[in-house]
């Protein structure tokens, strides 16, 4: 079993695994677990005397009398190839056909079969290679009849004098067929023929209580009992066992009282014992239990798909991870729980280093967990820095960054050497820097100790030469940040030797050719403290920041290298970096407070890894890789130790539709989820789909997302996101696809997207029936309105002309025969009446305007007259009469067949009384010689241009506005008009003449 591989010798009694225990709290069935049963989607089923419930990962989905089982105590559970599932209750056995409807008289979905004699509650349940299903009681084995209706007892020859003989305790199936069957009075074999072979002490067993049976791939049986463990092989026909094998605690268990067995997917043999698990890992056994995190007793066993171990007891289950991080404490040997310092010896021994108060203490790993060692106290009280505060150098010695300087102490071997060592050598540093309390420490390939120093003075830069056994500082006029307040933090080198040193804001600097090197955030940087650096397999530099995610030096070695970042964006769980370490395969693990993100650069993939895989808590201070490969992070709250695979990625995330609500009625879906489903289509009143989905794969611990699209409203996947459910609200009627995937840890995403398919149908008056005869309705509505409207403008026509006639030939009458009897008195009246006269004249002159007004009036309403050629033949007499007794030349360019330009009254009276006004206008004010009409029509636009050659409008004189002069009051008039047919008017006067522009929609065309 992949989990098995993190049971390296060297580690296997100083360690926490990676286990992660559900309690009832959680939502696991309380009762104790009494089986893990794997279905056939992945899913974990948990039985228990209060139900069984379905786990994904996530939550805990329960199962019991309220979805129709008879009992609550569920002892065993099966999954037959069938798809149905089989629950041996307290109260008999039951079947569950998960894709039966509901009220379906001829297939129910929950279905009891009548309890054998004797009230026999089921308690084992086992499918053979063909197909039968074989159940195990309190009191027999029995077999299930080929129609699926009845329990048949199956005679064993099972002796009745103690209750425990006849109960059925475990299930195995024989190499080449037939069944083992595990019982309180022995081990009996049941071959194809019928014939019946029982083993009990006599034949090798410990007892002849057996408690558990599991099968090697070879037909190797393993039989568990209350006093070991029996191992051996009985082919077909054999008597007696052959090569049989015991195991106890003679043979190095830690109790032979064995509970449940289980054969892995790798081959290896586990035990659950009264004390914890036994693992019998190809000739050698090992023994795991509370001090390694399980939980004793452990009662039952079960491997998840991806290689998880489940283990469960009367308290809870626990999960322990195949790609976990396994956690040193003090509890396994540490001085303290956080640790600042990592590095191998020259032994290969891994030390990890803590300063606490005024001692800094060292433990060195050994094969029963960490042994701690005090350096000698003395004037050198380790500093306050993390990662880079103490090493070995390449011959031997211990360096220390301490407040009164460098401490060395001169070589030893381990670090449990320096215990006994004399008091270090102390190297002042003020003399070089100006103060003494040292930071950070590294060794360059020379072999030269670069250190920092820190305290509220000041900050500072050396190094100690070795060739020369002498400190030297760097100052800022050597080309270093201000140092006041610029911190050098971290240190590395690059493959050609030149040292990069970090600050705490200030960017990096090179130290190359003697000359350090400036690179800020202007140059690409992150931003923030840079608190430690890494080199990489391919010679990039990585740099860990505060603010700006992990930083990347490429090409570090050139004149101008550049820059770039991984920040949350590119999916870190965390902008504010602690460390780096790379594996044997170039993957990069960054560490924040929120975990370590796993970072293949090659497949731009990121995996998390947080306390759901075994992490300490805390923050991870430092990282390093032994010589193993193994993966060693400090954090606050312990050390943990990840042993990476070699990349393979796992395979894509199957997933399932699990839960679905309409209009938040829920509706049956198989309990362990479908991967497609169809819905009858829905009223357009129910249009509010909730649907639920996951993948087994959560049951691994790994944080999955989903990503879903409406195939037909968009065809593009909505961001990841981990919620598990979705509310599609306010659906409109229509034919939906709705589509689900799951995406891994490292971002693969389902193969086959899990779809639900279901239409909402249109509301009544929505419907094509409906819609036809609503449509003929309202047609046969707008043709009689349309016949309506035609009358109304007939009779309208009708009145507009009588109206016009009666105008003409009565008041029009009448107001000429006023003009006529005027003159006619006028002439006759004596010449010393002169004011009489003048009155007289008055009045002619009045009726006669006023005849012509009508005469504009009855023109404009008469319907005959509703188009451009119309308009245009009576502008044309009109300036005609006016302009050619001035002797005032007028000429008219006109569009082709007007008569097709269709006005409203209210426009052509408009449009005649402006062009009247403009050549009124020309006329009286410019002293033309001539006056040109332009008319024109394009994209339904009518325009009309009255142009003179004469001097121009003379200028308003004072005041002219406030008293109202004539011409004032006609351009006013003229652009009100204009506005009030919907058209827009243009005057333009100079020295060269005057020219007005009237711009006018129209409908028809010509």
């Amino acid at each position: 079993m992949a989990a098995l591989a993190l049971l390296a010798p060297s580690a296997l009694s100083g360690q926490r695994l990676p286990i992660k225990t559900f309690l009832a709290s959680d939502g696991l069935p309380g009762g104790g677990i009494g089986r893990i049963v794997r279905d056939s989607h992945g899913f974990l089923w948990f039985c228990s005397a209060e139900g069984t419930a379905r786990f994904d990962g996530y939550a805990f989905v329960r199962f019991g009398i309220e979805a129709g089982l008879p009992s609550q105590v569920i002892h065993d559970l099966i999954q037959t190839r069938d798809g149905c599932f089989w629950f041996a209750t307290g109260k008999g056995l039951c079947r569950l056909d998960p894709t039966a409807p509901h009220g379906q008289a001829d297939r129910p979905r929950i279905k009891v079969l009548p309890s054998p004699p004797g009230s026999l509650a089921p308690t084992h349940l086992l499918e053979d290679k063909r197909g039968v299903l074989w159940c195990g009681t309190t009191g027999g084995l029995f077999r299930l009849d080929p129609a699926g209706t009845t329990l048949q007892p199956v005679d064993l020859g099972l002796p009745h004098k103690l209750y425990d003989d006849p109960v059925v305790t475990a299930l195995a199936e024989k190499e080449g067929g037939g069944l083992w069957v595990g019982t309180g009075s022995g081990l009996y074999g049941l071959d194809l023929d019928g014939r019946v072979t029982r083993l009990t002490e006599a034949e090798g067993l410990p007892t002849r209580q057996v408690r558990a049976l599991t099968c090697e791939k070879d037909g190797t049986l393993w039989v568990a009992t209350s006093k070991g463990i029996a191992k051996f092989r009985m082919p077909s026909g054999a008597q007696r066992p052959e090569g049989l094998q015991r195991f106890s605690k003679t043979n190095g268990m830690d109790s032979p009282d064995v509970q449940v067995l289980l054969c892995s997917g790798s081959g290896t043999i586990l035990a659950g014992t009264a004390v914890g698990l036994t693992v019998f890992d190809h000739g050698v056994i090992r023994n795991l239990g509370p001090a390694q995190g399980i939980k004793a007793p452990v009662f039952v066993l079960q491997e998840n798909a991806n290689g998880d171990l489940w283990l469960g007891n009367d308290s809870g289950v626990q999960r322990w991870s195949h790609d976990g991080l396994t956690t040193f404490t003090q509890n396994e040997g540490l001085s303290d729980s956080r640790v600042d310092a990592l590095f191998e010896d020259q032994q290969g021994t891994l030390v990890a280093g803590r300063a606490r108060g005024a001692t800094y203490w060292l433990d060195s790993q050994k094969a029963r967990g960490f042994v701690p060692t005090r350096l000698p106290v003395g004037p050198h009280t380790p500093g306050w820095s993390w990662n880079q505060a103490l090493l070995q150098d390449h011959l031997g010695a211990w360096w220390l960054a301490s407040t009164h300087g460098l401490a060395r102490f001169e070589q030893v071997t381990g670090a449990e050497g320096l215990a006994t060592r004399k008091q270090p050598r102390i190297y002042k540093l003020s003399e070089a820097t100006g103060v003494d309390e040292a930071f950070a420490l590294f060794e360059d390939s020379r072999g030269d100790i670069w250190f920092s120093v820190a305290s509220p003075i000041t900050n500072g830069l050396g190094r100690w030469r070795r060739s020369q056994d002498r400190v030297e500082g760097f100052r800022d006029k050597d080309g270093l940040p201000r140092l006041f307040d610029s911190l050098p933090t971290a240190f590395v080198e690059d493959r050609a030797g030149h040292v990069w040193v970090a600050f705490n804001g200030a960017g990096v600097v090179r130290f190359r050719n003697g000359q350090f090197d400036v690179f800020s955030h202007a140059q690409g940087l992150p931003q923030g403290w840079i608190r430690s650096m890494m080199r990489d397999s391919m010679g990039r530099l990585w740099l860990a920041s505060s603010l700006g995610g992990a930083g990347i030096i490429e090409n570090p070695e050139a004149d101008r290298p550049s820059f770039r970042s991984l920040t949350t964006e590119q999916g870190l769980a965390s902008n504010s970096i602690w460390t780096t370490v790379e594996d044997r395969w170039g993957r990069i693990y960054v560490g924040s407070g929120a975990g370590i993100d796993r970072v293949d650069l090659q497949h731009e993939r990121v995996l998390h890894l947080s306390e759901a895989q075994g992490l300490a808590t805390g923050i991870p201070r430092v990282a390093y890789r032994d010589r193993e490969g193994a993966l060693w992070f400090g954090l606050s709250g312990g050390l943990s130790r990840y042993l990476p695979l070699p990349p393979n990625p796992d395979p894509p995330p199957p997933v399932y539709l699990t839960g679905l609500r309409i209009a938040g009625i829920p509706r049956t879906l198989p309990e362990s989820g479908v991967t497609e489903w169809e819905l009858p289509a829905l009223p357009h009143h129910q249009n509010r789909v909730q649907v639920d989905f996951t993948s087994p794969d959560g049951l691994a611990g790994w944080a999955l997302s989903y990503q879903y699209r409406l195939v037909g409203v968009s065809d593009d996947w909505t961001l990841a996101s981990s919620l598990r459910h979705v509310d599609l609200a306010n659906l409109a009627p229509g034919h939906y696809r709705f589509q689900v995937r799951a995406v891994g840890a490292e971002g693969q995403a389902s193969n086959l997207p899990a779809e639900l398919r279901f239409a909402i149908l249109p509301p009544v008056w929505m419907r094509g029936w409906f819609v036809v005869l609503v449509t003929g309705g309202l047609g046969a509505l707008a043709w009689l309105g349309y016949r309506a409207r035609i009358h109304q403008l007939l009779e309208m026509e009708r009145i507009r002309t009588r109206i016009a006639a009666d105008l003409h030939d009565d008041i029009g009458a009448s107001l000429s025969r006023i003009a006529i009897l005027s003159e006619v008195v006028k002439r006759r009246t004596p010449g010393d009446q002169s004011e009489t006269a003048r009155f007289l004249s008055e009045i002619a002159e009045s009726s006669r305007d006023l005849v012509d007004s009508m005469a504009d009036i009855v023109w404009s309403i008469n319907p005959k007259r509703d188009d451009l050629q119309h308009l245009l033949a009576r502008i044309g007499q009109f300036a005609s009469a006016t302009l050619q007794a001035k002797d005032i030349r007028w000429t008219m360019s006109l569009p082709t067949d007007p008569a097709k330009v269709k006005l409203s009254p209210e426009q052509r009276r408009g449009m005649y009384l402006i062009l009247k006004e403009a050549i009124n206008n020309a006329l009286k004010h410019s002293g033309c010689r001539s006056v040109n009409l332009q008319v024109s029509l394009g994209h339904g636009l009518l325009s009309a241009q009255i142009r003179d050659d004469g001097s121009g409008l003379p200028p308003e004189p004072p005041g002219s506005e406030s008293t109202g002069s004539r011409r004032g009051r006609g351009l006013i008039n003229m652009q009100v008009r204009a506005k009030d047919i919907g058209g827009r008017l243009g005057i333009t006067s100079g020295p060269e003449g005057t020219t007005i522009h009237l711009d006018l929609p129209f409908r028809g065309g010509a």
